[in-house]
């Protein structure tokens, strides 16, 4: 990467970084909300005129396997993805068995050394370096919130925090912020393809005056172009266009196999109605026995501690869908 783009990477990197540590500090809830939604809009501009200048020499923009602790909830590897996706980046949930060896004070007082193992958890976030370093930031930002609004419901009792409530309100608020980040991606495509639309019907006035109709790259096709981008730097360049054909294949396949199956059920009625119930006795052996009930995790979805936290989750500054 040329020196100035690195040096313009490292400024909206810092920028972004400030906005949310500002939204982090700031108790005013509709200024902290400013705050995080300006560092989703530089970012998301920041990336459109970098792949457009990208795409004109040919290049794809610097990208990084970025490895992060943490991941120990099913919320938090969720939360992860979420912002993942929406920074236009792959995120992948890794755990290990790790060996430790602490010193500890035997009765007699001399120093031992014994074996400790445990499992430890990270995310791997793989995409453009300013997209890692903005999902980092958006994601631990969102994390210290949850965390810090879990420990005011419990009047800062640390010794309630890991209790099966507070983990199931930490979970409500994650899920409330999930569908937030959503609704914001869906906000920014929606105005994209209206923006789209009168762009596209004054392109077609300026072509009639013979004046150029060139479009701009859009948000829906850098997210398309990312994750191309992103699966070649994981898998090797090439793969992205490999797997691409070969879902082609696949569906062509799958389609002249249901052609050939209309038209042989059509001419044998009695055979494909026998075929029919066949595959349908097939499924049902298939899906094993009957749903046994809700896990622990789906328990705790219909418990106060969840609505609780899922109603907290409101709050948490990203910005409006339409702000």
């Amino acid at each position: 990467m040329p020196a100035d783009q690195n040096a313009e990477m490292e400024r909206v990197v810092e920028r972004v970084r400030k906005l949310l540590a500002l939204a982090a500090r700031n108790p005013n809830e509709a200024e902290a909300t400013a705050a995080a939604a300006k560092a989703q809009e530089l970012l998301a501009s920041y990336n459109l005129d970098m792949a457009t200048v990208e795409n004109a020499e040919g290049a794809s923009g610097a990208r990084e396997d970025a490895k992060v602790r943490g991941g120990m909830y099913h919320y938090e590897r969720d939360l992860w993805a979420e912002v993942a996706r929406l920074n236009f980046c792959i995120h992948f949930s890794t755990r290990q068995w790790m060996t430790r060896r602490p010193e500890l004070r035997a009765p007699d007082g001399t120093l031992v050394r014994r074996a400790v193992r445990y499992l430890a958890f990270a995310h791997r976030v793989v995409g453009r370096k300013v997209n890692t370093a903005a999902t980092r930031a958006l994601a631990q930002y969102l994390l210290q919130t949850i965390e810090r609004l879990c420990r005011e419901r419990l009047g800062h009792d640390n010794s309630q925090f890991f209790t099966s409530w507070a983990v199931s309100y930490r979970e409500g608020m994650a899920e409330r912020i999930m569908e937030k980040l959503a609704e914001r991606r869906r906000h920014l495509l929606n105005e994209e393809q209206k923006k789209a639309r009168k762009a596209a019907a004054e392109a077609r006035h300026a072509a009639m005056a013979g004046e150029s109709s060139a479009t701009a790259l859009t948000l829906a096709s850098l997210e398309k172009s990312e994750k191309d981008a992103n699966t070649d730097f994981i898998y090797g360049d090439g793969t992205s266009a490999r797997w691409a054909a070969q879902r082609a294949e696949r569906a062509r396949r799958e389609e002249e196999a249901e052609r050939a199956w209309a038209e042989w059920a059509v001419a044998h009625p009695e055979e494909a109605a026998k075929e029919a119930r066949r595959e349908a006795a097939r499924v049902r052996r298939l899906r094993g026995p009957r749903y046994a009930g809700p896990s622990a995790r789906e328990q705790r979805r219909y418990g106060g501690g969840f609505r609780a936290g899922y109603e907290k989750g409101a709050e948490v500054g990203l910005g409006p869908p339409g702000g």
